[in-house]
């Protein structure tokens, strides 16, 4: 394992998205943003780049950290308000209490609402000395021009079958197993790693595809 991947020990796939944030884990850029299909992999590939800028271990816990502002629709709502951002950005305008730097985190970017992003952008854009910013979405779309066009965004791919296999194999699994397993999960390591039912896989496929853009679709047949 190289020093640029140690950050994130068994990650499946990306492999030039992986090596991108371990160069930038020294001297990171004010935002990232990770973009790709559910269960490919970005939360945790994101959250392990959080822990490494944090100078945290790939096992610490990290949500607790009072250098971490973590950014996400609060219980019962669907987007990420304003105020949220607002407290954010209040937070991040102090100096970081242990860490390196003060850490931004924002899962389910796309659902902020107009308001959310523009307050969100107008911190990226002018973003407190040494703080850093990372993003998390499934639908680039959703995220404004001007918003992609502050952060390093990293786009996520399906992985190839045979990675996805020889992972599966490394976990203990046999090559049969693997095989099967990974045909199921389309390229998506996270359907891989924690399966559902057969049945259960198709519905989530089909209601993921339903929900996408015509031309989101075409790209994923």
């Amino acid at each position: 394992m190289s020093d640029q991947t140690s950050f994130v020990p068994g990650f499946i796939g990306n492999s030039a998205a992986v090596q991108v944030l371990g160069h930038a884990i020294s001297e990171p850029v004010a935002a990232y943003a990770l973009v790709g299909m559910p269960h490919i992999g970005k939360r945790t590939l994101a959250e392990a780049f959080v822990r490494a800028l944090l100078g945290l271990t790939p096992t610490d816990e990290w949500r607790n950290h009072p250098d971490i502002c973590l950014l996400e629709a609060e219980e019962g709502k669907k987007q990420i308000s304003v105020e949220q951002v607002r407290d954010l950005r209040e937070r991040m305008s102090l100096r970081p209490m242990r860490a390196p730097r003060v850490v931004a985190y924002v899962p389910a970017a796309d659902r902020l609402n107009e308001s959310g992003t523009n307050a969100l952008l107008k911190v990226v854009e002018e973003p407190p000395a040494g703080a850093v910013f990372v993003l998390v979405a499934e639908d680039a779309g959703r995220l404004p021009a001007t918003l992609k066009s502050r952060c390093v965004v990293l786009p996520l791919d399906p992985v190839p079958k045979a990675d996805i296999v020889e992972a599966l194999v490394k976990r203990g699994f046999t090559r049969t197993q693997a095989d099967k397993m990974a045909s199921s999960s389309r390229g998506r390591p996270g359907l891989a790693i924690e399966p559902r039912s057969e049945e259960g896989m198709a519905r989530g496929f089909v209601s993921e595809m339903l929900s996408r853009s015509l031309g989101q679709r075409l790209q994923t047949i």
